[in-house]
C-alpha cells in the first residue's frame, strides 16, 4: 500500500535494498517524489516513530517478502492499481491535528515535511495550531471596582490574596 517507506526504513534500518528493488518504478525514488505531500509526512511521521521495531531480526528477514511485491506489481494485479488509487484519493491533505501532532513530535524530518502554509504560523508551545473553532469552557468572572463597592467592603476585599485593583 506505501511503497514510500521502503527506501527510508532500509535507511532507518542500515540496510541496502538489491539492485532490482533500489532501481524498481515501484520501490525506487520517484516512489518517495510521487507520493502526496500529506503521505510524506505521515511516512515520516510513522518513521521516526517506529523504525527501531524494524530492526529485530525477524521482521528484517520478513522483507524479503519486497520481491513477491515487485512480483505483483509486474504482473499488474489490480490490488496494486486500487492501493495507488487509494493513496492519491485519500492522502491530499494532513488535517489540522496531524500538523499538530508533528510539532509536538519533534521528529525533525516529519517537522520538515510540513507544509508552508503551517510552517509560516506562529505557533504557541502550549497549543500549536489551535483548532479555528476553539470552544474556551473558562471565561474570567467579571470584577466589581473598589470605587463601587462601599469602602469597607474595599477594604476586605484588598486583603484577599487575588486582589487586583481595577481602574474603571
Amino acid at each position: 500500500m506505501f511503497p514510500g517507506v521502503l527506501l527510508p526504513l532500509l535507511g532507518y534500518c542500515s540496510m541496502r535494498p538489491d539492485a532490482t528493488v533500489s532501481t524498481h518504478h515501484f520501490f525506487g525514488p520517484n516512489a518517495e517524489i510521487s507520493q502526496p505531500s500529506a503521505l510524506s509526512q505521515l511516512v515520516s511521521l510513522y518513521l521516526g516513530r517506529s523504525h527501531f521495531l524494524w530492526k529485530e531480526p525477524a521482521i528484517v528477514s520478513w522483507l524479503e517478502n519486497i520481491h513477491r511485491v515487485l512480483q505483483a506489481v509486474d504482473a499488474r494485479e489490480p490490488a496494486v492499481e486500487a492501493c495507488e488509487h487509494r493513496r492519491k484519493l485519500l492522502y491530499q491533505r494532513a488535517p489540522g491535528n496531524i500538523h499538530r501532532h508533528v510539532i509536538l513530535s519533534e521528529i525533525k524530518e516529519a517537522v520538515a515535511a510540513l507544509p508552508p502554509d503551517v510552517t509560516t504560523q506562529s505557533v504557541m508551545g502550549f497549543d500549536p495550531l489551535p483548532p479555528a473553532d476553539t470552544i474556551y469552557s473558562y471565561v474570567r468572572p467579571k470584577r466589581l471596582s473598589p470605587i463601587s463597592c462601599g469602602n469597607t467592603i474595599a477594604l476586605f476585599r484588598s486583603l484577599l490574596p487575588n486582589y487586583t485593583v481595577e481602574i474603571p
